[in-house]
């Protein structure tokens, strides 16, 4: 039971992670009124992105309860570039409105390099000391 518990806590920590741009912004502190935005009345952000290196069709979008600051998104896929912006949204009792959108920011994500080569004379010279009939 107790290599079992390790095995998977190894696999857990060794899975692949799945990739996410962190978006970041400052909340209003005010509506396009002037009057005072608090907090509180932040019922979340929307974080809109599309893919390419201008904001063109919403490609999905992330929602983020509160007034948080920050979120995450897809990361752009290797080699491509993906845009975000956001939108506030304020609570039902201060009247559910959303602002404009943010401005765009934008990330570009390069290509992986690639593992290096394995060594194949150094394996069938292993293979060959240990098992000594591997020509």
């Amino acid at each position: 039971l107790r290599a079992q518990r390790l095995i998977i806590l190894a696999t857990l920590l060794i899975a692949p992670v799945a990739l996410a741009a962190t978006v970041t912004w400052t909340n209003p502190t005010q509506y396009v009124d002037g009057s005072t935005l608090a907090p509180a009345d932040i019922a979340s952000t929307t974080i809109e992105y599309s893919n390419g290196v201008t904001f063109g069709t919403v490609a999905g979008q992330v929602v983020v309860a509160g007034a948080a600051s920050s979120g995450t998104a897809p990361d752009p896929a290797a080699g491509a570039s993906r845009c975000y912006r956001a939108f506030t949204t304020v609570v039902a009792a201060k009247g559910g409105g959303s602002s404009v959108a943010s401005n765009v920011s934008c990330k570009s994500a390069a290509f992986p390099n690639p593992k290096p080569p394995t060594l194949l004379d150094a394996i069938l010279a292993f293979l060959r000391r240990l098992f000594g009939h591997f020509a």
